[in-house]
């Protein structure tokens, strides 16, 4: 198979930014869209494979991974769903277009907590304007870590980035372990915090720690702290 884009290619794209600095930006951006894309396109050979008749058995072998594992990645997608609050649903709706407004294709962690600061009186926007962070704060830090994109992806053309992936699924397990009920904006705000991503480190340069943040958040539900408390680790697995 004929390799679509060469390292040299990228290489050569991403020189057009004009300062060190711009071009790693550049280069980080590229390789978060790259993982979202070559996830998105897993999954729709993945469910042409499903509605062809395989099993989870057969495509956890074809992928290198269990029958679980593949069923759990694939047949749990991000999407707003009766599994999700009214406030988390507006969340997600508002992360997209913030990532089409920053010209970004693929929806980041990012995305979701500046909406998430925006949503007006909801516990987890009211924690984070609390601690000090601000839509203005999140918006300079993720042109300063990710930057713009040239072009404006067309609405319901975002892949997920892996890391907000992650988040969900761990924003589903606090969710579980819970009494709340539905996946809310407190979880997925946690999750954020836990997995790594651009809001993590947007929120880490604010000094908002996952700590901090559960405080905080156990505050403003009026809940006690071990409400979230944090996750046992699980022994890692592929896929």
């Amino acid at each position: 198979m004929r390799q679509a884009v060469t390292l040299d290619q990228l290489i050569e794209a991403t020189r057009n930014e004009q300062t060190p600095l711009g071009r790693l930006a550049a280069a980080a951006r590229t390789d978060e869209e790259l993982h979202a894309l070559g996830d998105a396109l897993v999954e729709q050979f993945v469910r042409e494979a499903r509605e062809a008749g395989c099993s989870w058995a057969e495509i956890g072998t074809v992928l290198g991974v269990t029958r679980q594992a593949a069923h759990l990645r694939f047949n749990h997608r991000l999407v707003v769903d009766e599994g999700m609050s009214d406030a988390a649903r507006a969340v997600l709706t508002g992360a997209g277009e913030h990532a089409r407004a920053f010209g970004h294709h693929s929806l980041g962690t990012q995305h979701v907590l500046l909406a998430t600061v925006e949503l007006g009186d909801d516990p987890a926007a009211r924690s984070l304007r609390t601690l000090d962070l601000t839509p203005q704060l999140i918006r300079s830090a993720i042109g300063r870590i990710v930057g713009t994109g040239d072009s404006v992806p067309s609405e319901g053309n975002l892949a997920i980035a892996p890391r907000l992936r992650k988040s969900f699924e761990i924003a589903r397990d606090y969710a579980k372990r819970s009494d709340h009920g539905d996946t809310g904006t407190e979880h997925l705000l946690v999750a954020l915090s836990e997995a790594e991503g651009v809001a993590a480190q947007i929120l880490n340069e604010a000094g908002i720690t996952p700590e901090l943040l559960r405080t905080e958040l156990a505050g403003a539900l009026g809940v006690e702290p071990e409400a979230f408390a944090p996750r046992k680790q699980r022994p890692h697995q592929r896929g």
